[in-house]
Formats: structure tokens, C-alpha cells, sequence
């Protein structure tokens, strides 16, 4: 760099301050039709503790270009544009709050099946809405790459809530189901002393475990490694069926 360059200038941001988020202006005027309560809701002895501002739809939605406008909208579209790999329940979910969930077209339903659980706590839950929209106005996305604030925290919350070292959260089921044969994998071979390429993976046969790959070959492993027990049961002399399992052949079968 020339001597007579500038040197360059660096400007340090203001650090955050502690509790000095407010909400984005008009929020709640962007969740028309929507309604504010700020009292605790019971359910049975337990409380809910709805401080932050709670939705509940009314009447028809308004209409929105992210949005279908109608419950016959959304599944042409969807069986026109999206992959045809999973088959949903005719009804179009526009709008929740609790078990109740609302089609375009205004139609009531309750909800029974909650996500398979994951929204067991209600659609919408006012402290959840909260929480999200606060971090989301702070800090939306980091990837691993970096550190961030809040992840330390979670992952000391959880060891302590379940007892367990460490913690390795995942984003869906079928992540977790791999992560849980490698990590049994690799207890095989370095703790157990399992000879290299040996080691071998048990599951639940007719049960789901996901849709990549793997998770999805492990019900018919199960199937085979079941027809490949009762044939060695039969045939003592079989040469180490179960230690190089492959499928059986279409006469076999």
C-alpha cells in the first residue's frame, strides 16, 4: 500500500442492549383479522401464560399473493408444481389457533393429529409467536460456521432436562435416525471393538423411520435379515450369513 494511501477505518457497531428489542411497528395491524388478549388462559391447572398478543381468525382471509386464494386453488397448484411424494387430507389449513384450523373458504376443523405431535402445545401459542418473532427481529439465521447466543443456552437447557453429556439436535426425524446409526456405528467399532465392517444395524420392521435412503431400506433390512435368521436356524452350516447380509435372490423370496 502506497504511502500516501488512507489507511483504512473500521466502525464498531453499538453492542446489543439487554431487553431493548421492541416489536417492528404495526405488527399487530399486519395481522389482520386478529385480536388482542393479554390474559392467561387456563387449561385445566395448568397456565399458559399468554403475555404476548394471540390470533384467532375470523371470516374469510384476506387475500394474499403468498396465500391460495381458495381451497380448490391450492390443490391444483400443488398437484401441478410440487412433487407428487407425499398425499395429503383434502383439507387446506389457511389459518390455527389452538386445536382449531380454518380452510380458505373459512371452514372450521379440529385438528387431532397436531403435526404428529409437533405442535401438541396448539397451533399459534402465544408464547412460542412471541419468542419467534422477537428472535427473528434480532437474529434470523447463523449458520454452524459460526457461534451465536442463544444455541449455548439450549444445549445446557436440554442436557440438564434429559441427564444426558451432550446434545446434537436435528432438523427432522430422518436426520436423526442417521446421525443415531453412525453414532452407534462408531461406538461398535471403537468401544466394542467390532471387526471393520462387521458392525450391524438393527430397527423396527414395518415402521417408519424416515425418507432418505437408509431410513427407508431399514424395514426390508429387517425383513431380510428375519428370512436370513430363520434359514441359518435351518442350515447351521451356512457360511456367516449374517455377517455379509445381501438381498436374497428372486427365487429365494
Amino acid at each position: 500500500m502506497s504511502s500516501n494511501s488512507p489507511s483504512p477505518t473500521t466502525k464498531r457497531l453499538p453492542p446489543l442492549q439487554p431487553h431493548a428489542h421492541q416489536s417492528p411497528p404495526d405488527l399487530k395491524n399486519n395481522m389482520a383479522p386478529s385480536a388482542v388478549s393479554n390474559g392467561t388462559h387456563t387449561n385445566g391447572s395448568i397456565s399458559l401464560k399468554a403475555t404476548a398478543p394471540s390470533f384467532h381468525p375470523t371470516g374469510t382471509p384476506d387475500p394474499s399473493r403468498y396465500h391460495a386464494a381458495s381451497s380448490d386453488e391450492a390443490y391444483a397448484k400443488e398437484s401441478k408444481f410440487a412433487a407428487h411424494n407425499y398425499h395429503p387430507l383434502p383439507v387446506v389449513f389457511a389459518r390455527a389457533s389452538g386445536c382449531s384450523v380454518w380452510d380458505p373458504e373459512g371452514k372450521h376443523y379440529l385438528d387431532f393429529l397436531s403435526a404428529y405431535s409437533a405442535v401438541n402445545q396448539g397451533h399459534c401459542h402465544p408464547e412460542l409467536v412471541k419468542a419467534l418473532t422477537e428472535q427473528a427481529s434480532r437474529l434470523c439465521l447463523s449458520s454452524r460456521a459460526f457461534y451465536n447466543d442463544v444455541f449455548p443456552k439450549f444445549a445446557e437447557f436440554v442436557t440438564k432436562m434429559f441427564g444426558f453429556d451432550m446434545v446434537l439436535p436435528m432438523n427432522t426425524g430422518s436426520e436423526a435416525v442417521e446421525t443415531a446409526v453412525k453414532i452407534a456405528r462408531k461406538w461398535g467399532y471403537k468401544v466394542k471393538g467390532i471387526p471393520q465392517g462387521e458392525a450391524l444395524v438393527f430397527s423396527v420392521e414395518n415402521n417408519f423411520h424416515g425418507r432418505t435412503v437408509r431410513s427407508v431400506c431399514l424395514p426390508m433390512y429387517m425383513h431380510l435379515l428375519r428370512i436370513s435368521l430363520v434359514r441359518r436356524h435351518h442350515n447351521v452350516n451356512r457360511p456367516r450369513i449374517l455377517r455379509k447380509l445381501r438381498p436374497l435372490p428372486p427365487s429365494d423370496r
